[in-house]
């Protein structure tokens, strides 16, 4: 095991773009007709997909191939890539989503999905991923991680996942659903690619 990773500049964008297009071409003509009923952040991401420009198309389509050579090189040296399942703790299911995400750089969420923003940027490469349980916090709450295999070693990736979930015994573990109830979200400092 060593310290690396694939060079995933440019997956933020290709993730967003992405997303946003998928929502437009899918949800746009429900926003249309029911808007009232549909909730912001799907209105937020539909209306996104809309504005893109021709442009800024074309420049996610580029660093889309950018990032498939980057993943290329990547799994020409590494068998798995194992990050953060998501860039905070569980949060109180009353809550939308997380407001308060610090990232490894200090700024704060840019939007809505920051929350989870290692699973969106290897969303954007299309390799296949498995979240797998990794412990919990000091007060009970559930963490994970996330191992992602090259192109086409879904297989591979399973036996990886079941071969870990045999020896910890991890997933054995249920969390105390009531662990952290009514605590604010706590911050979590991520070193997410990027």
């Amino acid at each position: 095991m060593e310290e690396a990773a694939p060079d995933l500049t440019g997956a933020d964008e290709v993730f967003h773009v992405t997303r946003a297009l998928d929502f437009a071409a899918a949800l746009g003509p429900l926003l249309r007709t029911h808007r009232q009923v549909v909730k912001p952040e799907v209105v937020w991401n539909v209306e996104t997909g809309q504005a893109l420009s021709a442009q800024r198309i074309i420049d996610a389509t580029a660093a889309r191939t950018r990032l498939a050579a980057a993943v290329r090189d990547f799994y020409s040296r590494y068998d798995l890539f194992l990050s953060p399942a998501a860039q905070v703790v569980p949060f109180d299911a009353r809550l939308r989503f997380p407001t308060v995400v610090e990232t490894a750089g200090g700024a704060g969420p840019a939007d809505y999905l920051d929350w989870m923003r290692s699973a969106c940027v290897l969303s954007a490469t299309g390799l296949p991923v498995v979240a797998l349980p990794a412990g919990f916090t000091p007060s009970g709450l559930p963490v994970g991680f996330q191992v992602a295999a090259d192109h086409y070693r879904d297989v591979e990736l399973l036996r990886h996942a079941k071969a870990f979930e045999d020896r910890t015994r991890c997933a054995d573990r249920r969390p105390d659903v009531g662990a952290g109830m009514g605590q604010d979200v706590r911050r979590v400092t991520t070193a997410a690619a990027g």
